[in-house]
């Protein structure tokens, strides 16, 4: 069976794009989160707006973590300060639809201190809570 002029620039660009994506996920690292930035961010009304925050921070390079409080209009995200900063953070969700500013600044530890969690996703919530079942 002979291989066409098609197949074989078919073969090429395949095998281009597989050693591609293994260069990229080579050279790409996860952040090194050392920092936390509370966004004030105004008309989320849903699960959905909150899916849309958290993919636009993610994308952002530098971002570790992202958690959305539609209720409290709180986003949190956890971030490597030399790769961001929380102004362009607060950009990347205004450019999302949804305006957004800085609320606070913290250091990851200050942000484990308040929160009982470590920034990286797995975190546990500190002991106690409303001493019912659910929370020991």
């Amino acid at each position: 069976m002979k291989i066409g002029r098609v197949e074989k620039i078919l073969i090429a660009l395949s095998v281009t794009v597989v050693l591609g994506s293994f260069a990229f996920a080579f050279n790409a690292r996860p952040p090194k989160a050392d920092a936390v930035v509370v966004l004030k961010t105004l008309n989320m009304t849903c699960g959905s707006c909150a899916g849309k925050i958290e993919q636009a921070l993610l994308a952002t390079p530098g971002v570790a973590e992202v958690k959305v409080d539609v209720e409290s209009a709180q986003v949190i995200a956890v971030y490597e300060a030399q790769a961001t900063n929380p102004e362009a953070l607060a950009d990347a969700v205004t450019a999302a639809g949804f305006r957004s500013g800085v609320a606070r600044k913290l250091s990851l530890e200050q942000y484990r201190t308040l929160t009982g969690q470590d920034g990286s996703g797995q975190g546990q919530p500190k002991k106690g809570g409303c001493g019912g079942s659910c929370c020991n």
